[in-house]
C-alpha cells in the first residue's frame, strides 16, 4: 500500500473487501484457501500502516483490520446450531487464522526478526479476547458460535501468553457447566486442545473423566471420550463406556480408543481382565451397530498384532484363564471366509496338528466344530474331526501328564503348606485342565459308529470320574460324553450312580487313610480337622457335584431310576443336614433337582426350602430361594400348595376345599412377594428373576404381582442393586409387549403405582436418586402403548382407558408432584382409527373439564391437543355436536355416561374469569449473510460485547 494512504481510506478498503470474502466462504469449504490467500494480502497492506506516538507505536492498519473482520464475524455468532452456512464461516475463520500465522512468521524469518510476534499472533489474540465476550452472553446461540470458533482457534495457535492461557481456561471452565449441551461439547473440546501434547495437564484430564462418566449429555461424553489419550491411569474409566447408555458412544470405544491401542509393538494394549471385558460385552451385544463394531476390532487385532494367525491372537488372550477365545473364534469364523480356509487346512492334516496341543489349539478345534455343525458343513467336519481311537489316545495322554502335576503339587503342598504353590505350576496345571475340557468337548460330536473307539472312550471317562481328586472343571465335560456313550437317560443314571457308590466305597476301604490319588488337589482342599472328617466332607461335596450334574441333565421321571432312590437316603438327605455350608449347600440344590423331577418329593421339600429361606444365611438362603422358584415354575403353584389348602380347609372353612386353595395360594404368593422386601441383595435380585419367571409362564397373572415388580423396580432403596434392576429393565418391558392382556394389567394398576411411588418420591432422603413421577408416569403410560406390541393382537383401547381415568384423576387433584406427572400423559394417548361413541364423548367432555378448571397453561394446552386430536381423528361424532352441548342435549343422561354425570357433579363450578394474555416472543429466520457495501457496514452496531454486558 502507498505511504501516503490515510487511515479512513484504508477502512473503506477494508469495508469493502473484507464481507466479500465472507460471503464467498459461506458458500463453500473449497473456496476456503483461496479466500486467505487474498484476505491476508489486505491483512499486509493493513500491517505496513502504523502511526508514531510520544507512547510508541500505534498499529493503526491491524486494528482497522481487525475490527472489520470482527465484524463480519459478529453477523454469524447468533445463528442458530445447524445452519450449514454460518459453520462455514466459523471453519474459514480457523483457515484463515493458521494461514496468516504461518505466513506472517515466513516473513518474519526472512526478515530476521522474531516469529512469536507477527501481526498474525496478535491478530488471533485479539480474536480470541473478542470471541471470549460473548462467552456470558444470554443468547445460548452466541455462547455456541464463540465456543465452537475458540475451539477451532486453539488448535491452530502454537502457542500463546499465560495470562491468555489463564483466561482461556477459566472462561472453557464455566462454559462446561452450561445448561447446553451443544455448548458443553465446544468446550469440552476447546479445553482438551488447549492442553499441549508434551503437557501432563492432571487437572484437564481429571476434568475430562468427571464429563466422561458423569455428563447426562451423550455428545458430551463422547467429546470427552475422544479427547482422552488411553493411558494406565484412564483405561479403566474408557472401558467403563462399553456400557454407556448411548450405543454411539459404546461404537466409538471399540473403533476408537481401543483400535489405535493395539499394534505390533505393545500387543493389544490391554490387560488379561481388560482384554476378557472388552470381549464378552463387545460380542454379546444386543445393539447390531455395536456389535459389528466390536468384530472389527477382532478382525484389527487378527490382522494388525497377530499377523493373520488365529492361534496368535488366541495366546493373546490367555484363553486357559478366561472366557474370551471362544467368542472371538466364533466370529471371526462367521466373518471372514479366508480364516475357516486356513484353519480347515491346519485341521486337515491330524499327525502335525495334534503332535503338540495347547490350550489355543484345542480351543480351535472344538470353535471349528460347532461353526460347522452351525453351518451344516458335514463334508468339512468329518475331514477336520479325528477318529475316534486318535482322540481317545491324545485325551489320555493329557489326562496322564495332568494326573502327574496334580500329583506333583499335592506332594509339595503336603510337604510345606505355609509357602505358596509356584506360578508356573499353576499356570501349567489350568492350561492342562483346559485342554483335556476342550478335548472332552470335541469327543461329544465324534462319531461313535467304531464300537472299539467307543469302548476306549467309555473306560477312560469311567476312570476320570472314578478318581476323587479329579478336577471340578472336568466333571460336567465327561458326564456330557457319558450321556453320549450311554443308550439312554436311564443307562446314564444308572452309570453314574454306581460311580458315586464307588467313590464312598473307596474312602471306606482306607480305614481313614488318605492317599494323594484319592486327595482334592491343591487348590480346592478344605483344610480342617480333624483330617479325616475334611477328607471325608470334601468327598461328600465331589460325589454330590456329580450327582448335581448328573441331574442338571436328565429328564426322565426319578420313578423310572430305582437305581438312583439309594442316592437320597444315602447321600442327599444326609447332605442337608451336615453341618458343613458347602455340603449342605449342595445337598440342597440337589434335592431341589430331583424334586423338579419328581412331584411327590416336591411336596416334602416345599416345606424344607422354607424353612432354610427364614433361618439359612448368604449362600445357602440364595440356593433355597432358586430352588423355590424352580419348584413353582415346574409344579404350578397350586400343585404346592395342596396339602397346606386341604389343612386349612379343614380348619377355616368348614372343609371348603375350594376357600382353603385360594386361601393357601394367597399366603404362597404373599411369601414370595415378601422376599422382595428382603435385606439381602441376593435375595431380592433371586426372588425378581423367579417372580419374573411365573409371570411371563403364566404361572402367576395378578396384577398385585406386576405392581410389586414395578414398585421394587423405582424404589430408590434397590438403585445400588444393579442385578436386580437389569433384570427387571429387561422383563418389564418384554412381558408388557407380549401380549394385551398384560398392557391391561398395566392400565389398572397405573393410578394406584403411581400415587405410592409418587409418595415415596417425595419422602426419600436428599442421599437416594430415584426417578421423578413425570418419569415414571411415562414409562408407564409407553408400557401400556398397544403400538409396542409385538407378540398378540393389540387391545385398541388400553390407552383410552388410561386417558380417561387420568383425566378423572386431574379433575380431583389440585396440586402436587402426581398432577405435574399426570398433566405430561395428557397429549400423550395413543388413539385408534376407529372408537365407540361413549369413548370419544366421554373423553372430550373430560377433556373439557380439566381444561377449563386448570391454573397450569402446560395443562390447558394439553386437553385443548387432546380435544383437537378427537375431533380431527372422529370427525362425524363432532359433525353436529360439541363437548359444550353435554348437558344440554342429553348425552349425560344417557345410562353410558352415568358415571361421568356423577363426577362432574360433584366438581367445583368453572371460575369465569377474563383470559389471560400470553405474551409471544416473535422468532426471527435466520439472517442470510449477503454482501454488504461499505456504507452499510459502517452502519452495522451488532456486537457480542454488549450481550456479554447485558
Amino acid at each position: 500500500m502507498p505511504a501516503n494512504v490515510d487511515g479512513a481510506t484504508l477502512a473503506q478498503s477494508v469495508q469493502a473487501q473484507v464481507p466479500g470474502h465472507f460471503q464467498d466462504a459461506q458458500h463453500s469449504v473449497a473456496n476456503h484457501r483461496k479466500n486467505s490467500v487474498g484476505l491476508y494480502r489486505l491483512h499486509v497492506q493493513c500491517a505496513q500502516l502504523t502511526e508514531q506516538t510520544p507512547r510508541g507505536t500505534r498499529l493503526v492498519g491491524e486494528k482497522t483490520f481487525n475490527e472489520g473482520f470482527s465484524r463480519c464475524l459478529n453477523r454469524v455468532l447468533d445463528v442458530k446450531k445447524g445452519v450449514a452456512a454460518a459453520d462455514r464461516v466459523c471453519k474459514f475463520v480457523a483457515t484463515y487464522a493458521a494461514y496468516a500465522i504461518e505466513q506472517f512468521a515466513l516473513a518474519a524469518q526472512r526478515a530476521g526478526k522474531r516469529s512469536d510476534d507477527t501481526p498474525g499472533t496478535r491478530f488471533v489474540t485479539i480474536l480470541l479476547k473478542h470471541l471470549l465476550k460473548g462467552f456470558r452472553g444470554k443468547d445460548k446461540n452466541v455462547r455456541l458460535r464463540c465456543c465452537s470458533c475458540v475451539a477451532l482457534l486453539v488448535n491452530v495457535v502454537e502457542s500463546i501468553d499465560d495470562e491468555l492461557y489463564q483466561t482461556l481456561s477459566s472462561f472453557l471452565l464455566e462454559r462446561i457447566t452450561d445448561r447446553e449441551s451443544a455448548v458443553r461439547v465446544q468446550a469440552t473440546v476447546a479445553l482438551a486442545r488447549l492442553q499441549g501434547d508434551d503437557e501432563e495437564d492432571t487437572s484437564t484430564t481429571r476434568l475430562l473423566l468427571h464429563l466422561l462418566r458423569h455428563d447426562p449429555s451423550a455428545e458430551v461424553r463422547r467429546a470427552a471420550l475422544f479427547n482422552l489419550t488411553a493411558s494406565p491411569a484412564t483405561l479403566p474409566y474408557i472401558l467403563e463406556r462399553l456400557q454407556d447408555v448411548d450405543a454411539t458412544n459404546r461404537r466409538c470405544v471399540y473403533l476408537g480408543s481401543l483400535k489405535m491401542l493395539a499394534d505390533e509393538e505393545h500387543g493389544l494394549g490391554l490387560g488379561e481382565h481388560a482384554v476378557a471385558e472388552v470381549v464378552r460385552i463387545g460380542l454379546h451385544e444386543r445393539d447390531p451397530s455395536v456389535k459389528k463394531a466390536a468384530r472389527k476390532l477382532v478382525h484389527h487385532w487378527l490382522e494388525t498384532v497377530a499377523e493373520g494367525h488365529v492361534l496368535v491372537l488366541l495366546g493373546m488372550l490367555h484363553v486357559a484363564r478366561t472366557d474370551a477365545g471362544e467368542a472371538v473364534v466364533m466370529a471371526l469364523l462367521e466373518d471372514d471366509a479366508s480364516v475357516v480356509d486356513r484353519v480347515a487346512r491346519q485341521l486337515r492334516d491330524h499327525a502335525q496338528y495334534w503332535a503338540t496341543v495347547t490350550p489355543e489349539s484345542a480351543l480351535l478345534a472344538r470353535c471349528f466344530v460347532l461353526f460347522c455343525q452351525a453351518h451344516q458343513r458335514e463334508t468339512l467336519l468329518d475331514a477336520c474331526l479325528p477318529m475316534v481311537t486318535e482322540l481317545v489316545f491324545r485325551i489320555e495322554a493329557e489326562y496322564r501328564a495332568l494326573s502327574v502335576l496334580l500329583e506333583q503339587q499335592a506332594n509339595e503342598e503336603n510337604e510345606d503348606e505355609d509357602e505358596a504353590m509356584p506360578a508356573i505350576q499353576d499356570d501349567s496345571s489350568l492350561a492342562r485342565i483346559f485342554v483335556v475340557n476342550e478335548m472332552l468337548a470335541l469327543a461329544i460330536h465324534c462319531d461313535y459308529g467304531d464300537e472299539m473307539g467307543r469302548r476306549k472312550m467309555f473306560m477312560l471317562v469311567r476312570e476320570m470320574l472314578a478318581n476323587a481328586w479329579l478336577p471340578a472343571a472336568l466333571i460336567p465335560r465327561c458326564l456330557d460324553v457319558l450321556l453320549r456313550l450311554s443308550s439312554g437317560q436311564r443307562d446314564f443314571v444308572q452309570m453314574v450312580v454306581e460311580l458315586v457308590q464307588e467313590l464312598d466305597a473307596d474312602l471306606v476301604e482306607e480305614d481313614g487313610e488318605t492317599s494323594v490319588q484319592h486327595a482334592l488337589s491343591w487348590h480346592a482342599r478344605i483344610e480342617s480337622d480333624p483330617e479325616l472328617a475334611a477328607h471325608r466332607a470334601a468327598l461328600d461335596a465331589r460325589r454330590l457335584l456329580i450327582v448335581r450334574t448328573m441331574l442338571e441333565r436328565v429328564s426322565c421321571a426319578l420313578q423310572d431310576n430305582s437305581a438312583f432312590h439309594g442316592l437320597i437316603p444315602q447321600l442327599i438327605v444326609p447332605a442337608v443336614r451336615s453341618k458343613d455350608a458347602m455340603v449342605r449347600e449342595e445337598g440342597l440344590v440337589c434335592l431341589g433337582l430331583c424334586s423338579l423331577l419328581d412331584d411327590k418329593m416336591a411336596l416334602d421339600t416345599f416345606p424344607l426350602l422354607l424353612d432354610q429361606i427364614q433361618r439359612g444365611t448368604g449362600t445357602i438362603q440364595v440356593r433355597c430361594v432358586q430352588c423355590l422358584f424352580d419348584l413353582v415354575v415346574v409344579h404350578g403353584v397350586e400343585a404346592l400348595c395342596r396339602r397346606s389348602a386341604e389343612v386349612a380347609a379343614q380348619s377355616e372353612f368348614d372343609g371348603d376345599t375350594e376357600r382353603g386353595m385360594q386361601f393357601a395360594q394367597q399366603q404362597m404368593v404373599g411369601f414370595l412377594l415378601s422376599l422382595l422386601e428382603h435385606d439381602e441383595p441376593d435375595v431380592q435380585t433371586a426372588a425378581s428373576e423367579g417372580i419374573a419367571k411365573l409371570l411371563l409362564t403364566g404361572a402367576l397373572h395378578d396384577d398385585d404381582v406386576l405392581k410389586a415388580l414395578v414398585l421394587i423396580y423405582f424404589s430408590p432403596d434397590t438403585t445400588e442393586n444393579q442385578p436386580l434392576r437389569q433384570c427387571l429393565s429387561y422383563f418389564l418391558p418384554l412381558y408388557c409387549s407380549s401380549h394385551a392382556r398384560h398392557q391391561r394389567m398395566v392400565q389398572r394398576l397405573f393410578l394406584d403405582t403411581l400415587d405410592l411411588l409418587t409418595q415415596v418420591y417425595l419422602e426419600k432422603d436428599t442421599t437416594q436418586t430415584m426417578a421423578t413421577p413425570t418419569q415414571i408416569a411415562l414409562q408407564l403410560a409407553d408400557w401400556s402403548n398397544p403400538e409396542k406390541l409385538v407378540l398378540s393382537v393389540p387391545d385398541p383401547t388400553v390407552h383410552v382407558d388410561l386417558a380417561h381415568s387420568v383425566l378423572e384423576r386431574l379433575c380431583m387433584l389440585e396440586k402436587g408432584e402426581e398432577r405435574k406427572a399426570l398433566a405430561a400423559l395428557v397429549s400423550k394417548f395413543y388413539l385408534p382409527d376407529t372408537l365407540d361413541e361413549r369413548h370419544v364423548k366421554g373423553l372430550a367432555i373430560l377433556a373439557q373439564a380439566v381444561r377449563e378448571r386448570a391454573e397450569e397453561s402446560t395443562l390447558r394446552t394439553a386437553c385443548t391437543r387432546l380435544e383437537a386430536a378427537l375431533e380431527k381423528r372422529y370427525a362425524p361424532l363432532f359433525a353436529n355436536w360439541a363437548p359444550s352441548q353435554a348437558a344440554a342435549d342429553g348425552t349425560l343422561q344417557k345410562d353410558a355416561f352415568a358415571d361421568l354425570r356423577s363426577l362432574l357433579d360433584a366438581l367445583p363450578p368453572v371460575r369465569n374469569e377474563a383470559p389471560r394474555r400470553v405474551r409471544r416472543t416473535r422468532t426471527r429466520k435466520t439472517p442470510y449473510v449477503p454482501k454488504t457495501s461499505p456504507s452499510d457496514e459502517s452502519d452495522e452496531a451488532s456486537s457480542t460485547g454488549s450481550e456479554s454486558d447485558a
